[in-house]
């Protein structure tokens, strides 16, 4: 049986009537019919007894299942009104780290609005930052919360060891020689984009470094006359590949373990933020490797290609942490997950 069988049952006992029912309800007077029903054959028993231009009238089933739903649903909207209550005097600052780049704030506007409705006093603020920064504030106990990838919290001299663990009733993964427990929220192709024109500038430098400019060197990839609408990852064998340093582990050894599948390991240039990576890619200077949540996959300015690997984006969190914001936070995100 569900609610909606129950609130059809009690209307139609306390108004007499099915079509009465159905305007307390503000469903239609078969719905209200069929709703009773199927309470009846669930339950094996007849509630109402009903005559024609009469009001229905209780059975003696009817009556004890009458006195028992009402008493039930007064009990839960009593037991629910509490809950209401303890919610609001959760009070508080929640403060979130994002990966600079992502556009999470869509995915992210569900479990924000269910905040706001069941926790009003928490204020949540959000920053944005590239992978280090995000996961030494994090270390440092100025953001409760980083969405990042999967690799950006591994500690950097001890293999990753996932074992079980549970924190405010999330499940969650922990390394063991890591700060911070984590759990993934979905996987997101790896994708490679360069500028429209990145070939042609190419082309026209390794043309000026040839001794006669028209001839072009035997075997350079610059001086193919490729379909910008059929390029293959092997056509990048001789760009630079952009990537943001970090201090914690070898991004560009990152990049060229991307690559290996491809057959070739690319020239990598490490860069300080998300931002000059995009620049120089957008200036036709060479190429970068981010995932597919990123806002660039709208930049009509760039080209893209699909790669045959994944990121793991995650949601991690200090080991310690204690703020009563953060498990509320941190419950929203599992009924998301649970959907």
């Amino acid at each position: 049986m569900n609610q909606r069988q129950i609130e059809s049952f009690l209307a139609v006992a306390e108004t007499g009537n099915f079509t009465r029912a159905a305007e307390r309800l503000y469903i239609s007077q078969p719905a209200v019919s069929k709703q009773v029903l199927s309470l009846e054959d669930e339950l094996g028993f007849s509630l109402l007894i009903r005559e024609y231009h009469k009001d229905v009238q209780l059975t003696e089933a009817g009556k004890l299942y009458y006195d028992f739903f009402h008493k039930v649903t007064e009990e839960y909207k009593a037991v629910y009104e509490q809950a209401q209550q303890y919610q609001q005097k959760i009070r508080g600052t929640l403060r979130l780290g994002i990966l600079t780049g992502w556009k999470i704030q869509e995915k992210l506007q569900k479990v924000l609005e269910q905040m706001k409705q069941d926790y009003p006093e928490i204020e949540i603020r959000m920053s944005f930052a590239d992978l280090e920064p995000l996961r030494k504030e994090a270390e440092a106990g100025k953001l409760d919360l980083i969405f990042t990838i999967r690799d950006s919290i591994k500690d950097a001299e001890y293999e990753s060891r996932p074992q079980s663990d549970c924190v405010h009733g999330q499940v969650a993964k922990v390394d063991c020689e890591c700060p911070f427990y984590w759990v993934k929220l979905a996987e997101m192709n790896r994708v490679l984009f360069y500028a429209d024109d990145l070939f042609e500038k190419m082309q026209k430098q390794s043309a000026n470094r040839t001794a006669d400019s028209v001839k072009k060197a035997e075997g350079d990839i610059f001086a193919e006359s490729g379909d910008e609408d059929n390029r293959t990852v092997q056509d990048f064998r001789k760009i630079t590949f952009f990537t943001v340093a970090d201090g914690e582990y070898d991004s560009a050894e990152l990049v060229r373990e991307y690559m290996r599948p491809y057959g070739f390991e690319p020239k990598v240039q490490l860069v300080p933020n998300i931002e000059e990576a995009v620049a120089r890619t957008y200036s036709g200077m060479g190429a970068m490797i981010i995932d597919e949540w990123s806002r660039e996959m709208k930049n009509t300015s760039l080209q893209h290609i699909v790669l045959n690997s994944c990121n793991e984006a995650v949601l991690a969190w200090k080991k310690e942490n204690k703020n009563p914001a953060f498990a509320c936070f941190l419950q929203e995100i599992k009924k998301l997950l649970e959907k």
